[in-house]
């Protein structure tokens, strides 16, 4: 994935009616930081991209992972498949022992947070109309 595709699809979010989930942010910019700086995963069906979640999994002194992009297409949404690319991104930060993964959401995205919420994560702080949650790995296996 090149940048100007993330930042493709970041612009076609952002402008969407309830895809305001950036403020003030440079979006060729933070396309750029991503695909040089964090982990990715992409899923394709064809050439279409259906999701994509960034997260960075480098703090090995705290064992806490940062799930910085999780962008599912509009066509997908509603599947399961949000969940199935954060469970993947869990399963490697499992995988490598880290012990937390947190995230910042927009206060106001109510869907994202209670998707988040039915997975585990817990609201720990809040930060200029924002909310950080996070998850404590390993996950308990019911």
């Amino acid at each position: 994935m090149m940048v100007h595709e993330l930042a493709a699809i970041l612009r076609e979010e952002h402008h969407r009616p309830d895809g305001d989930f950036f403020h003030g942010v440079d979006l060729e910019a933070y396309a750029d930081k991503l695909l040089q700086k964090a982990e990715l995963l992409v899923h394709y069906r064809g050439s279409e991209v259906l999701g994509i979640v960034a997260f960075y999994c480098n703090d090995v002194e705290t064992l806490c992972g940062y799930l910085s992009l999780m962008w599912v297409s509009p066509e997908a949404r509603g599947s399961g498949f949000a969940h199935e690319l954060l469970d993947a991104v869990i399963r490697i930060m499992e995988s490598r022992r880290f012990r937390h993964l947190k995230l910042e959401v927009l206060a106001e995205n109510h869907r994202a947070i209670n998707f988040y919420r039915r997975e585990g994560f817990e609201v720990t702080d809040a930060n200029n109309g924002t909310l950080i949650m996070d998850l404590m790995l390993p996950r308990r296996q019911d």
